[in-house]
């Protein structure tokens, strides 16, 4: 017995749990540099707004009071996740964060399943201001499909159990056989595409498909997708997250840049978050890509992209050995003259920080450099990011990401608390 849980249009969600003006009326949740739209509430998406949409075709409805904009917080997003992923982790067996607002939780020894399901989700309500859905299911993707009835019988009908239980053959069977192909978990557009062609159009003639004949025409993945709708576990929780095999920081400029030192700065400080990430996972990079680009949708500049990398000569976690190799790769590929819209960095062909064999060569101590990582990262932890940093990092960032609708930091900094007034 697998359940999912989901929280409802999450970035709209946090927004509202601290400004309740917001209940009720169209929301959107932008992207970085107030781009596009990432979350729509669903007064929002009643207006007809997509995802992804650009956030300059949504300001005729803002200036007439049909809409309300919010740049991204996620701080706030991350501090109202964790606090849903600790009521989780305290009240179940086993828990598989999947995503900032997506969790798996083994529901085995709990008798009434939905009925303790109901009871999660009207604790997290009360404790944090957030509505769930859960779907509860024999199997990974059962779960997933069961919280996805759940989510769409509550959007008809707010009035709706937030709980949809697939356990039993009777309740999923119907609905898998009216559900769309392509709103299974872990079937694309493309795979969807083709199991069209071969006249399986939803998800109830995907179960009833063979499943090997399936496996050789398609993959291992559909063979498992296949068992899994039938009820047949193939994927077990994921109680420790695998390490990822590269770490990417590459943001587009809140304004154009084309000074060298600017870019300079900007690197080195995504170079900082990347790093930072790095050491989080206990890992050390072996390879550095950069890369630096121009607006490909201003046709008034001239257009330039190019990529550059290196190898390390010894895999590091270290922010100033990983900055200067960063900005040497740069170097090579910066042109004067050139507006620039965003620079990228990638660290690659990560490995275990333990695993690292020592270098009797070498001038520098391993451990040395180590303990100033640890140093800076605890600081950094206790006063706030960047209150130690490389000094080629700057403190001005005219290149800054662009959020001008960004909401106060309600649960992370005192100074920006929310004020209660009794009337």
């Amino acid at each position: 017995m697998i359940a999912l849980l989901d929280i409802n249009n999450f970035y709209v969600s946090c927004e509202r749990v601290m400004n309740p003006a917001l209940v009720g009326r169209p929301v959107v949740v932008l992207s970085n540099n107030d781009g596009v739209a990432i979350a729509r509430s669903n007064e929002a998406k009643a207006l007809g707004i997509g995802m992804g949409q650009p956030a300059h075709e949504l300001r005729g409805l803002v200036r007439s009071g049909r809409l309300r904009m919010l740049s991204s917080n996620y701080t706030l997003y991350g501090d109202m996740s964790a606090r849903v992923m600790q009521i989780l982790a305290d009240r179940t067996p086993a828990v598989e964060v999947y995503s900032i607002d997506e969790a798996f939780f083994d529901l085995e020894g709990i008798r009434n399943p939905a009925g303790f399901c109901a009871d999660l989700v009207t604790t997290i309500g009360r404790w944090t201001g957030l509505p769930c859905c859960v779907g509860v299911g024999p199997t990974k993707t059962l779960a997933k499909l069961a919280n996805y009835a759940a989510k769409q019988a509550s959007r008809l009908d707010p009035a709706h159990t937030s709980v949809v239980d697939f356990t039993a053959r009777h309740a999923r069977d119907p609905v898998l056989d009216a559900l769309a192909v392509d709103q299974v978990w872990g079937v694309g557009p493309r795979i969807a595409a083709r199991l069209a062609k071969d006249g399986i159009l939803t998800a109830g003639q995907l179960r009833d498909a063979q499943a090997r004949r399936l496996r050789h025409q398609y993959s291992v993945v559909v063979e498992r997708t296949i068992l899994e709708l039938r009820g047949q576990a193939c994927l077990a929780l994921e109680m420790t997250p695998p390490p990822r095999k590269q770490i990417v920081c590459a943001k587009s400029f809140g304004a154009p840049v084309s000074n060298l030192g600017e870019l300079r700065q900007a690197l080195a400080h995504y170079v900082a978050i990347a790093a930072g990430k790095l050491r989080r996972q206990q890992c050390v990079a072996g390879h550095v890509q950069v890369w630096l680009a121009t607006n490909p949708f201003n046709e008034r500049i001239t257009q330039y992209s190019r990529a550059n990398s290196f190898p390390l000569p010894r895999a590091t976690a270290d922010t100033g050995v990983l900055s200067t190799l960063a900005q040497r790769a740069m170097r090579q590929i910066c042109r004067g003259g050139i507006t620039y819209h965003r620079v990228g960095l990638m660290l690659s062909e990560l490995t275990a920080e333990d695993s690292q064999p020592g270098d009797l060569f070498s001038g520098n101590d391993p451990r040395r450099q180590a303990r100033l990582m640890a140093s800076l990262d605890a600081i950094n932890t206790k006063m706030g990011r960047g209150t130690v940093r490389l000094a080629r990092e700057g403190f001005n960032h005219a290149w800054a990401t662009r959020a001008d609708r960004r909401s106060p930091a309600y649960t992370t900094q005192l100074a920006q608390l929310p004020v209660a007034r009794a009337v």
